[in-house]
């Protein structure tokens, strides 16, 4: 990750934590492009499941002249749309994007803001990326799959950030859980240079709602990044990282973040 190139920028010493953490994203020309995840739960009328584990069946309409004789997605109808959820963003994830893109915003940052669904691979070469949600954002779960802190869903209802360095460290949420008797959630915030795009990644999710909501809050409170800052090593503005943060939750409200753990690379 190159060093700043910003007309005016201080030198990286003089730098807020924050500002060094968004430096690759804020030094790129290219616009930043804000990638927000959707909820999977839909099928085409060809019965083949886009997004598990809950498909909704939706029945072909009859075709039109001008349909594509064999997309099955020329035969969805709008209304079969809104069911599959194409239109549709968690409200908690668009609060933590429009927290980052106020950031961006007040940083003068250029940006544009895509749904998961709408989000090509090009467009994530094109510059800079923030990619918002993990379970529900299939290229969160791509691209930091081969990370050592990753998202996994191990059994049927739980779903996890385990680190692939220690398998013995694995922070969970059991969805069987009543929602209001839910007592703690996690995320992990990955900032990398990604092979697959040649591109810097920013990916942001949580477990649950609660640990998006929460890394939302850290990466735009100056305070959470100076405490990082502190025990960083030397250069981390320029280094990949992955920092995996827990929040308590509280009558299905969501506390402040905590540091469970950081690397660099």
């Amino acid at each position: 990750m190159g060093r700043s190139s910003r007309r005016g920028a201080k030198p990286h010493a003089a730098q807020p934590a924050l500002d060094r953490f968004w430096g690759p994203v804020l030094d790129s020309p290219s616009p930043a492009l804000l990638c927000v995840g959707q909820p999977h739960f839909s099928a085409f009328p060809s019965g083949e499941a886009l997004f598990p584990p809950v498909p909704i069946a939706v029945k072909p309409r009859a075709a039109e002249p001008d349909d594509a004789p064999d997309s099955a997605e020329s035969q969805v109808s709008l209304h079969d749309l809104y069911r599959m959820g194409k239109h549709y963003v968690s409200f908690w994830d668009a609060v933590t994007m429009t927290r980052i893109a106020a950031l961006l915003e007040a940083k003068s940052k250029r940006y544009r803001i895509r749904s998961e669904l709408a989000t090509s691979l090009a467009d994530l070469r094109d510059g800079p990326a923030v990619l918002v949600g993990a379970f529900n954002n299939d290229w969160t779960l791509r691209l930091t799959g081969p990370l050592r802190f990753s998202f996994l869903n191990p059994q049927p209802h739980i779903y996890a950030i385990q680190d692939q360095q220690n398998s013995s460290q694995t922070w969970m949420v059991d969805t069987r859980i009543p929602y209001m008797k839910q007592s703690d959630d996690y995320a992990v915030i990955s900032r990398v240079r990604d092979a697959t795009t040649d591109r810097v990644i920013v990916a942001v999710g949580g477990v649950a709602y609660w640990g998006t909501i929460a890394a939302g809050e850290f990466l735009t409170d100056p305070k959470y990044m100076d405490e990082v800052a502190k025990t960083a090593p030397p250069g981390w503005e320029r280094k990949n990282m992955q920092i995996v943060i827990g929040t308590s939750v509280i009558a299905g409200n969501c506390g402040p973040p905590r540091v469970l753990a950081t690397y660099f690379w």
